[in-house]
């Protein structure tokens, strides 16, 4: 098992909503999910960042869609960001990024998988917040990196009555050393390292939904 750590020492300091778990069943978690959303109008669905000292180097994605498949206790998932929603704020800095660096006409989605990691329902849901580590492939540009990335589920049921779910996931990526991209001026370590945060909300299929 993986130490307890919070996500104050990984560095992600998000308010989560208050999620319920009491009339959650194993069953209803071993489901396929889809549909990332935003948490709230506030909380961008991916945010990154390069390291110290160029932390001030960030932005965030404007859009993402995926799913995951939760299948007796093991975990598969694929997300993509279309590039082109990529900013950093301003949108003459977006142009030159898109033309010059990720190249978003060619290259028009990036793509994190992970696959038959062992996520158990049952100790989800006695510890809602615990985090795990998934072994991933991130494919951009045209190339894959693997990624080792913190992920957290927290079940909760919404104002509908819905059972939604969730995610919060983290991971670090040289966007030099794979895929050839350069950051701003600054020390090596920085600027070739990027810090992703991502926050979302899944639901069950539809599929699901029909076979309940």
């Amino acid at each position: 098992d993986q130490p307890a750590v919070s996500w104050t020492e990984l560095g992600l300091n998000i308010q989560s909503k208050q999620s319920s778990t009491a009339s959650y069943k194993i069953a209803a978690l071993e489901v396929d999910w889809e549909n990332p959303q935003a948490l709230d109008e506030l909380t961008p669905l991916i945010q990154f960042n390069f390291q110290p000292p160029l932390d001030s180097y960030a932005g965030e994605a404007m859009a993402l869609e995926g799913f995951m498949s939760w299948k007796t206790d093991f975990l598969s998932g694929e997300f993509s960001i279309p590039t082109r929603s990529i900013t950093m704020g301003e949108k003459t800095y977006d142009d030159n990024v898109h033309k010059k660096y990720i190249k978003v006409k060619k290259f028009p989605k990036a793509t994190l998988r992970f696959s038959s990691q062992k996520v158990l329902a049952k100790e989800l849901l006695d510890d809602p917040g615990r985090i795990y580590e998934l072994e991933g492939h991130l494919n951009f540009m045209g190339k894959n990196q693997a990624i080792l990335l913190q992920a957290s589920f927290e079940p909760f049921i919404n104002d509908m009555g819905d059972q939604q779910l969730i995610v919060f996931a983290k991971f670090q990526t040289n966007i030099y050393k794979t895929f050839k991209v350069k950051g701003p001026d600054g020390p090596q370590q920085a600027k070739e390292n990027m810090n992703f945060q991502a926050q979302f909300i899944l639901s069950p299929t539809q599929t699901n939904n029909d076979n309940n």
